[in-house]
């Protein structure tokens, strides 16, 4: 066998070695000067010894066909592609929307697990870029760079060796507030007291929020304020206003299934090491949620009203907790996180996020100057059937064009459409005078992206003529709070209301920056399989082409298959594996050996006396218990 392969390989190589003896021969008899070369006159002295190989004629003639098209279609294809992309790049930087995504994510701290830990922590940084531009006048409403002028004092550091700002003052925040006189009535009634007054219990107004609403006489907080520089801003991005935090809540029903049994258990009397379990409960052990139906009355929900309530809060004998407040036409229920810290203790006491609640959403607005980009942050968490919370983060940055930047992102767009229009009707003229010479697929493919280019930059041109400036937006939205003329509770909801009211319209906006965004992606693709027509011109790029042209219903097969396997397959693990934890049990942790906790000691519930085994019993009778 092995002999029989060496004689096939002499012989391939003897005829190879005689056809390279045949052309040469066959060139000398063609040269007849003998310089190497065969001239035109030479080959058509000898033109019927010539022999033509029609499929590499064919195969040259093609190649040059298509060169042909692509020296006179590419140039305009690019214009017109390079202009569009331009124009999207004005609207929506690329570079910079990610550098401020990237800055924001790490400031923010988005990686946060605990929801009211991540809301304080999200209002601290908030306040650290809270800053706002009214009227051309740029100032810092967190008290965190401003003091009011009487409190505020710079003395030199011996230590530093460097002058120090202080600000003793007790007031939190520098909102501003009306000029008024101490009010006792609407103080005494905030008291649940009518013999109070301003004057006579200022030592405990002036130490709280009521000083600032009803005795601001008294506590020397009557507008207007006057304001020093207490720390220099040092940040490109500022926020506007506190950061706003809402939930979308279920409605309630009756309970059903083995829910309505346990509702109704009984106590037993006995039980008294084990307390709650020994006697009757004066409210509903669960409450059922019917997630098909959107909660939307006017509060969140109602507590009870206690002892010493102001009667202002207090009506019909309940409290009402949060107002209702539309956004985009679904009832929502806002807390502006003022004082977050105060805010978030009191929303954890009235267990604020409940099993009705639907989601979490915390929000605010960004601005980085020089770039005139705004950005909208908005954090959500999803509360699913078993109480998982599923958090998620959107930002959306939409860049002002103004000036040069809307001439020359109109420049672009006006030359994207008129390159489109001509390069379509020429492609078209072409078509129809030569209906047998033109390969009808690729070129009402080209028709149709050329078609692309002209429509969609024609309408994002005439959709962007029609948006409001964000710049005005933000100015609505600040306006909103620094127009206000109150800070008492029926004026913040008023407030409220007309905040979501700009935010609706600054939602409409993103939104519509992120369904044009997708929009062109989706045109740019297009563009890119123009594109690789386009080459197909060249051998190389023609010959991967081919090959998957030859392969492409075998790898639809085969994909067909895959698809169903790998479902099967994911079912499988689906059902048998999603009920195992993705985690696994933690080690003990050792104590906490901080000094500041090394003094704190946990409460100890007293136990009983083990001595003890059978303490007399009250000669009253026993108690009957509830009956199922």
């Amino acid at each position: 066998m092995a002999a029989v392969v060496v004689i096939a390989a002499q012989e391939q190589r003897r005829s190879l070695r005689k056809s390279a003896l045949e052309e040469q021969a066959n060139t000398a008899e063609f040269d007849a000067d003998h310089d190497g070369h065969v001239s035109p006159q030479e080959l058509q002295q000898d033109i019927g010894h010539v022999q033509v190989r029609l499929e590499v004629l064919l195969e040259r003639l093609s190649l040059e066909d298509g060169l042909i098209d692509l020296i006179k279609n590419l140039p305009l294809f690019l214009l017109c592609l390079f202009c569009f992309l331009a124009a999207i790049a004005i609207l929506s930087p690329p570079p910079q929307t990610a550098a401020i995504h990237r800055h924001l994510g790490s400031h923010f701290g988005l990686d946060q697990a605990a929801i009211y830990d991540f809301l304080q922590t999200f209002e601290d940084k908030n306040a650290e870029l809270r800053d706002a531009c009214l009227s051309g006048i740029t100032f810092a409403t967190s008290f965190n760079y401003w003091c009011e002028h009487r409190y505020f004092q710079r003395e030199w550091d011996d230590h530093y060796l460097v002058p120090v700002s202080t600000c003793p003052s007790p007031r939190y925040t520098a909102l501003e507030l009306q000029s008024s006189p101490d009010n006792d009535t609407a103080y005494q009634i905030e008291e649940d007291n009518p013999n109070l007054t301003c004057h006579d219990h200022a030592s405990h107004a002036c130490s709280t929020d009521l000083g600032l609403l009803y005795c601001p006489q008294t506590c020397g907080y009557c507008a207007p304020f006057s304001y020093d520089r207490y720390r220099k801003y040092t940040k490109p991005q500022v926020t506007l206003l506190p950061s706003v935090v809402h939930q979308t809540r279920f409605k309630t029903k009756a309970c059903e299934g083995w829910a309505e049994k346990f509702l109704v258990q009984n106590y037993n009397p006995v039980l008294v090491t084990m307390p709650a379990l020994d006697g009757p409960k004066n409210d509903a052990l669960l409450t059922c949620v019917d997630r098909n139906a959107a909660y939307e009355e006017d509060y969140a929900f109602y507590l009870e009203c206690t002892a010493h309530t102001p009667s202002a809060r207090c009506v019909n004998g309940q409290i009402p907790i949060t107002a209702k407040t539309l956004f985009h036409g679904q009832a929502v229920y806002a807390k502006m996180l003022i004082e977050s810290k105060r805010d978030l203790a009191a929303m954890q006491e009235v267990g604020w996020i409940d099993s009705q609640t639907e989601s979490i959403t915390v929000s605010t607005v960004i601005y980085t100057e020089d770039l005139e980009m705004f950005t909208s942050l908005t954090v959500t968490f999803d509360f699913d059937y078993a109480g998982n919370v599923d958090g998620s983060v959107s930002m959306v940055t939409y860049k002002d064009v103004i000036l040069s930047s809307a001439q020359n992102f109109v420049a672009c767009l006006l030359t994207t459409c008129i390159g489109a229009g001509l390069s379509a009707t020429a492609l078209t003229v072409h078509l129809l005078r030569h209906r047998e010479q033109c390969n009808w697929g690729l070129t009402c493919y080209e028709i149709f992206s050329r078609i692309l280019l002209l429509v969609y930059p024609t309408i994002l041109l005439i959709s962007w003529s029609q948006q409001l400036l964000m710049s005005h937006e933000f100015d609505l939205l600040l306006e909103t709070f620094i127009g206000s003329d109150g800070v008492d509770e029926a004026h913040m909801n008023h407030n409220m209301q007309e905040y979501f009211k700009v935010k609706t319209v600054i939602h409409d906006e993103v939104g519509w920056l992120e369904r044009h965004r997708v929009a062109s992606y989706v045109l740019m693709y297009f563009q890119f399989l123009q594109m690789v027509l386009y080459f197909n011109a060249h051998p190389r790029v023609a010959m991967l082409t081919k090959t998957v042209k030859g392969a492409l219903l075998n790898m639809l097969h085969f994909f067909l298959v895959f698809t169903i396997l790998f479902l099967m397959l994911a079912f499988m693990a689906h059902f048998l594996l999603l009920g195992w934890p993705p985690y696994e049990l933690s080690k003990p942790q050792k104590p906490n050996k901080h000094p500041k906790m090394q003094n704190k000691k946990e409460p100890q519930r007293q136990r009983p006396n083990p001595k003890i085994r059978n303490p007399k019993k009250p000669s009253a009778s026993k108690p009957k218990p509830l009956k199922a």
